[in-house]
């Protein structure tokens, strides 16, 4: 034994001297040399810390968290300890970070800015926001005292997201405001700066400011990319993409959600490889592809609850809520809206509510539990003007106007349909308001005023015959719409026309869903996708 020490240590002085920059070979050598030799171990101590280092920069986590445990069982030092909580934090091992950062709390040396930044991160990824905002105050507090601007404005970029996270955008806003009037164009803290970028990135596209939203983004992208910042490249090229899925450009938006989801998955990035998955699954339920989005959606929970992110696991229930909400399963939406409703009401998340009411609202509706979804939509709404989301709002205002229609309110259909309407032009998404033009033009045919529903059943022809399916929520709903104005108009003709258009887009979207159980259930439970059906067969029958 005592030989194998000696042949260790020997050969690792001859490498220092032939090649000083193997630091993984060095720390093997010395680590195996005979420690209780002074420079046997403080080599030791010098290679593991360099190999650790250098394999976290590669983003080889595993390797990187094997020699920092050997460090740290030679000598406890503390940024040891934060580079092993960096990575055990994109591993997703929580528990194991939580013990990480006590440690590193408890050394005598450790700065108590960097330990608050720490925990501030942690508990934000468990959504414990008053804690995460509580460990970020107090190391706001401790740089200003210490007049050191870089760790201001990584404090301040937390509170901005810890404020975004529970839907206060003007909050958010106001702390990224600060980072950059912190940072004053220093150009030493360009990590800093991106972090800024990307916040007012997610503020303004929850404020429906799409062009502003990508401005940021590309200047966050173009930081990230001049300091190879692999995981925030990974992150920015994710937001880019939610952002072209806003504006259903699906191909440029799942080309980019596909480019940060193999970046997170090479570095081992637990966390937004749930994130990425999730946002491939919405792009292929909004082509239809709900069977293959489904398998997408669960694995993403499975890693969020590995990881206990509960802001994240909320977002992938609502989207199954959708997911069974587009297919009729009624039960299996109210189930997973219900359980995402529940969890954002825990961690306080405003936004997320707001989202899940909506659509707990269109599942009420549909399933015929009128009341009930007249109540979550009027909350949902409520929710949305308050956070100033007006996308949301948006949605929300077509959705209560289509409830009001199939009510017979009539007044108040219209009212709704155009305050949605003129929501829908000020976002310059025209082709989100064919449904509420169609809501329009019905309740304007059932009051007999011919004109006004020829305006707007015209306006939304317009659109739906110059747009791609992909670029259009509902098209075989919308044509449903036509038809059945043009029926009040008395123009047979074009109704059969608009019917067959509604039967070709229905059963060519049906087509889609590769599960015959999920593709069944969206013919036969989906009221306007049963309603094209049977019309259909009417008209078969009667020729």
């Amino acid at each position: 034994e005592e030989q194998r020490h000696d042949l260790h240590a020997a050969v690792g002085h001859a490498l220092e001297t032939l090649q000083p920059d193997q630091s993984e070979r060095l720390a093997h050598h010395f680590y195996n040399g005979d420690l209780h030799q002074p420079t046997v171990r403080q080599n030791a101590l010098r290679y593991l810390g360099l190999a650790g280092d250098r394999a976290k920069r590669e983003y080889a986590n595993e390797t990187a968290l094997t020699y920092y445990d050997r460090a740290l069982g030679l000598d406890v030092r503390w940024p040891w300890l934060k580079s092993k909580v960096e990575v055990l934090h994109i591993l997703g091992r929580r528990d194991e970070e939580r013990d990480a950062i006590a440690q590193l709390a408890a050394a005598p040396d450790a700065p108590a800015r960097e330990a608050a930044l720490l925990w501030s991160d942690y508990y934000e990824s468990i959504s414990d926001y008053p804690q995460a905002q509580q460990a970020a105050n107090r190391g706001l507090d401790l740089a200003r005292a210490e007049n050191d601007a870089a760790s201001q404005a990584r404090f301040q970029a937390k509170l901005g997201m810890i404020a975004w996270r529970q839907g206060d955008y003007d909050g958010a806003e106001g702390a990224y405001r600060k980072v950059l009037d912190v940072i004053n164009n220093s150009s030493d803290l360009q990590a800093e700066k991106a972090e800024a970028h990307y916040g007012l990135a997610l503020v303004y596209r929850q404020q429906g400011k799409y062009d502003e939203s990508k401005v940021e983004l590309q200047q966050d992208l173009k930081i990230n990319q001049s300091l190879s910042n692999r995981k925030n490249q990974a992150r920015t090229l994710n937001a880019l993409g939610v952002v072209n899925y806003y504006h259903r450009i699906f191909g440029e938006a799942l080309s980019q959600f596909r480019e940060a989801l193999a970046i997170r998955q090479s570095i081992g990035d637990r966390f937004g490889e749930a994130a990425s998955t999730l946002s491939i699954a919405q792009v292929l339920g909004s082509q239809g592809d709900h069977g293959g989005a489904e398998p997408l959606l669960k694995h993403a929970l499975k890693i969020q609850e590995q990881i206990n992110d509960a802001w994240h696991k909320q977002l992938i229930l609502n989207e199954l809520g959708i997911l069974y909400m587009m297919v009729g399963d009624w039960s299996q939406a109210r189930l997973n809206l219900k359980a995402g409703l529940k969890i954002t009401e825990e961690i306080g998340s405003e936004s997320g509510k707001a989202y899940i009411l909506c659509n707990l609202g269109q599942v009420l509706r549909d399933s015929g539990q009128i009341f009930d979804a007249e109540k979550h939509l009027l909350i949902c709404l409520q929710l949305a003007q308050t956070l100033g989301n007006e996308h949301l709002e948006a949605i929300c205002l077509g959705d209560i106007a289509f409830l009001y229609l199939q009510q017979k309110r009539i007044h108040q259909a219209i009212e709704y349909a155009r305050d949605s309407l003129q929501k829908f032009h000020l976002l310059n998404l025209d082709e989100s308001t064919t449904s509420v033009l169609l809501t329009i033009a019905m309740a304007n045919s059932f009051i007999q005023n011919q004109q006004e529903a020829e305006t707007n059943l015209n306006d939304a022809l317009k659109i739906l015959r110059e747009s791609s399916t992909e670029e259009l929520d509902f098209p075989h709903r919308d044509y449903w719409m036509c038809c059945q104005v043009f029926r009040h108009m008395d123009d047979e003709e074009a109704a059969t026309r608009s019917l067959h258009s509604a039967y070709n887009l229905l059963m060519e979207r049906a087509n889609r869903i590769s599960d015959p159980i999920m593709r069944q259930s969206f013919l036969e439970n989906v009221p306007h996708n049963r309603e094209i059906l049977e019309a259909v067969q009417h008209i078969d029958s009667a020729s």
